[in-house]
């Protein structure tokens, strides 16, 4: 086609009834089917059989979209060009007859349209066998590629999900098709299928005719990492089929613990995208337990359910180790506020006091995510409501820091200290006043005795979508003696 509109595009490739503008009584005849409006109008002196619409589609072009097989060889009698420089027929054929009609008249089989498609590619992606196998008996390049750099075999595995594709796939395999191209973003046929697959039978053909298993695309994926991080694809009832896409991912080259470009093996693409029965299987398969991502993250740190969690520590995998952030599976979980997995990494073990390489342990990480659940468990289980990291916070001021009121009160009510100074040497109040917060100065105020009064918070929020210069907020801190801090304090608090 002439030129490309996404919307118009998509009409074209998806639908029968597109309607060209600024076209020819000819075009619409053709678009119609109209035999008799056609005959009469190919009788005229004056007829452009081949003028293009306003995207360079011509009248035979529009015809073959349609299916009009009597259209097509009507225009085809009279001279129309079957291979016209701006579309190419061929690529949008549907009907057996009329993609045999136009071959035999001489349309080209290897001519691409401004995608670098050729008809070969329109078909396999459509699942057209048929056509397919008609195009490859006559002279169709099998390893052609397009501007993607993807042949037929790619463009039929991306459409995997369509159970038909499994005929397609096997017709271009026995014709001869290189199964190892890689595409311009480095992925294989069996990247794609492994992405968009709803069955693994497509994967076991690739595998059969020795597809790279260990071919890293430009993401650093390999074709198992896709198919674990797209299990969603699979019918959740299905987990069988699934794993024997694994298993024939597993059968050669040592891919167990094959990683991708941050370093996780399947096994942590497993924990965090599939269930425990999948990871379970890695674990019988060679999986190493144990084993680090680039950022020192085990499996266990990815795990999404108790279940996974319990297999993964069955499996071997140790609850406390730390990645380069210092925090071990339990601080991840509670970032993700997942209750149940906290509370069992603490039936296995896991060291809940200790911090990261911020001193953040996991009570200051629930009180930063307002996560109340896991605040009064870790309580529960006796945990300081007053430890402090690298900075002297305690998880009150944290809490207080990010507004989170009812983990304030919660904390306040389990022995939390609202006197203790940070090292900046404010109190949570103090905090409280600087984030301007009216709710949480009205809850530290019960524990104190101080009062916020509600008069410094005004003074700030009055002003808290404004960019004030300099001299006016200073105004504002000197003339009050309620926000009138020391040097230090302001500075702290401006900078």
């Amino acid at each position: 086609m002439a030129s490309s509109n996404p919307f118009t595009d998509f009409l074209t490739k998806y639908t029968t009834d597109y309607t060209a503008t600024s076209k020819s009584d000819l075009h619409k005849a053709a678009v119609d089917g109209d035999v008799e409006r056609v005959a009469t109008l190919l009788k005229g002196d004056d007829v452009q059989i081949d003028l293009e619409d306003d995207r360079g589609n011509t009248p035979l072009y529009m015809a073959v979209q349609n299916n009009h097989f009597q259209v097509v060889q009507m225009l085809i009698q009279h001279g129309a060009c079957v291979n016209p420089n701006k579309c190419v027929p061929l690529n949008i054929v549907r009907n057996f007859e009329i993609a045999k009609l136009l071959i035999d008249s001489g349309s080209s089989v290897t001519a691409i349209d401004d995608l670098g498609n050729a008809p070969l590619h329109e078909a396999t992606q459509f699942g057209n066998d048929r056509i397919t196998e008609l195009f490859l008996n006559n002279g169709a390049d099998i390893n052609q590629t397009n501007n993607n750099g993807q042949n037929a075999l790619h463009l039929s595995c991306k459409n995997s999900s369509d159970e038909n594709r499994f005929q397609t796939v096997q017709m271009l395999i026995r014709y001869g098709i290189e199964v190892n191209t890689l595409d311009n973003l480095k992925r294989s046929p069996l990247h794609h299928a492994c992405q968009n697959a709803k069955t693994s039978n497509i994967i076991g053909l690739l595998v059969a005719q020795n597809a790279v298993l260990k071919e890293h695309d430009f993401q650093g994926m390999c074709p198992i990492h896709y198919l674990l991080d797209h299990h969603h694809l699979f019918d959740p009832g299905d987990v069988t089929l699934f794993l024997a896409g694994v298993d024939k991912l597993l059968q050669r080259e040592d891919c167990a613990d094959v990683t991708d470009a941050a370093g996780k093996t399947p096994l942590h693409y497993a924990a965090e995208k599939t269930t425990d029965r999948i990871v379970s299987f890695l674990l019988k398969r060679g999986s190493n337990a144990n084993i680090s991502d680039g950022f020192g993250r085990t499996p266990l740190h990815f795990a999404n359910s108790v279940e996974t969690c319990s297999v993964l520590i069955s499996g071997g995998c140790t609850p406390g180790v730390k990645d380069f952030w210092g925090q071990a599976a339990i601080h991840l979980a509670t970032e993700r506020k997942h209750i149940e997995i906290v509370e069992e990494m603490m039936n296995y073990g896991s060291n809940f006091d200790g911090g990261d390489v911020k001193g953040r342990t996991i009570l200051h990480i629930a009180a930063s995510n307002g996560s109340d659940n896991i605040v009064r468990l870790l309580l529960q289980k006796g945990m300081n409501a007053n430890i402090t990291d690298n900075h002297s916070s305690t998880p009150l001021h944290i809490a207080t820091w990010n507004d989170n009121t009812s983990t304030v009160d919660l904390l306040l009510e389990n022995k939390g200290d609202p006197f203790f100074k940070d090292e900046n040497g404010n109190t949570a109040f103090d905090l409280s006043l600087y984030r301007s917060s009216e709710e949480t100065i009205g809850i530290l105020s019960k524990y104190t005795d101080r009062t916020g009064n509600n008069e410094s918070v005004c003074k700030f929020t009055k002003h808290a979508d404004s960019l004030m210069h300099l001299d006016d907020f200073e105004k504002i801190i000197t003339c009050n003696d309620m926000i009138k801090k020391s040097e230090t304090d302001l500075n702290n608090f401006v900078g």
